[in-house]
């Protein structure tokens, strides 16, 4: 597949904008998208780690031990950022905090476009023939806007 997440497309403010503009189409693209990636069968964070420490093998060092839980988490966060796409205002709160705590954890800025892609390719090799190029656009635009707001809640973390 064709890198498509490779650099932040959004400043903080277009970001939060997107999030606020997003029509019901795009949001329901997006919901119903990670819905029927989640329902495939396989482990979805399997896959999605699998292809970041594929392509980042240092990453892995930032996972230390069995990694049930972080799993579970992926699958969480993700849900739940999803499901506040319709309350932008919430996850953008939601965003900005989860960034100051990757921060902490060691995720540098460059990461996200890993990340980024193999969320991308995770959640359309999962979808199958059901995942359009509608979709893809809709996911890029989604990964695009709230990666830019995590770096953003980073940026704010690390400030003195």
């Amino acid at each position: 597949m064709n890198a498509a997440i490779r650099k932040e497309r959004f400043s903080a403010d277009e970001a939060r904008h997107w999030l606020e503009a997003a029509d019901s189409t795009t949001r329901g693209l997006i919901s119903q998208s990670w819905r029927a990636a989640v329902a495939a069968r396989g482990d979805l964070a399997e896959a999605f780690y699998a292809r970041v420490f594929t392509a980042d093998p240092a990453a892995a060092g930032l996972f230390p031990g069995d990694m049930t839980e972080q799993k579970k988490l992926l699958t969480k966060s993700m849900s739940l950022a999803i499901d506040l796409v319709d309350n932008p205002d919430e996850l953008l709160l939601l965003l900005r905090a989860s960034g100051a705590r990757h921060a902490h954890y060691g995720i540098v800025p460059g990461q996200f476009n890993v990340i980024g892609q193999a969320l991308l390719e995770t959640v359309e090799e999962r979808g199958g023939a059901g995942f359009t190029p509608a979709h893809r656009n809709a996911w890029i635009a989604f990964y695009s806007a709230i990666s830019t707001l995590m770096r953003d809640g980073m940026r704010k973390a690390s400030k003195p």
